[in-house]
């Protein structure tokens, strides 16, 4: 009985070992083709031609992920106010949400072909975490016809809508939102789980099980 135990227990660590395995080279392969779809993207438009748009749009990125870098790094500090951290986060995403706005009123949404790449994928980071669900719905039509045109990155646009969706109560579309339950990633339920893997690859979100994979590699913890 140990020895069949044992060779099951072996099995069934080799076979984890080559899932992770698995899913760990078809996200390098992903990443291959990722950085490729962006080089495209990046040829076909240029480097935008609004440069102090541009280089608003990159202030306002680096505002938000320095905010989110000092919640990380104090999270685990004796005597951490998480009330306050989050305060203080709402309040940096609030002041983005409110510039955003006035820049969609006066330029339309930032493209590519207007800023550049990495700043058009900034304006869509400010969207996908701001806590104005309005103008978040109201963008996302927009956003969706300007994808499709190749004319911003298409994945960004799956991102902001899984979010949305989640805020209005309802079940992601593109699989990409989680929550931590007792310190495991735990996925948001998905609506039309067959058409899952079709629609991240339409708008170049790497596989699921490689994605999962990530997630798991990033919290230490199974996903459910």
């Amino acid at each position: 009985m140990r020895v069949t135990f044992a060779f099951a227990a072996a099995a069934l660590f080799i076979a984890a070992a080559a899932t992770c395995a698995a899913a760990a080279d078809e996200l390098d392969r992903f990443e291959q083709q990722f950085a490729k779809h962006q080089a495209a993207l990046s040829r076909r438009w240029g480097n935008g031609t609004n440069r102090a748009l541009a280089a608003t749009l990159s202030a306002m990125e680096v505002r938000d992920q320095r905010i989110r870098q000092q919640a990380l790094r104090t999270q685990t500090r004796p005597g951490n106010k998480p009330g306050a951290m989050l305060r203080d986060m709402r309040a940096a995403d609030a002041r983005n949400s409110a510039l955003l706005r006035s820049i969609v009123d006066r330029y339309g949404w930032p493209t590519i072909a207007l800023v550049g790449l990495k700043p058009s994928r900034a304006a869509a980071l400010i969207l996908n975490h701001t806590q104005d669900e309005r103008l978040r719905s109201r963008l996302l039509p927009q956003l969706f016809a300007l994808a499709r045109a190749g004319r911003i990155e298409q994945s960004d646009v799956a991102l902001i809508d899984d979010k949305s969706l989640l805020h209005r109560h309802q079940s992601q579309y593109f699989g990409s939102q989680f929550k931590m339950v007792n310190g495991r990633p735990v996925l948001y339920p998905v609506s039309d789980p067959a058409g899952l893997e079709k629609r991240r690859a339409q708008f170049y979100l790497p596989p699921e099980s490689a994605y999962l994979q990530l997630i798991r590699s990033m919290y230490a913890a199974p996903v459910h």
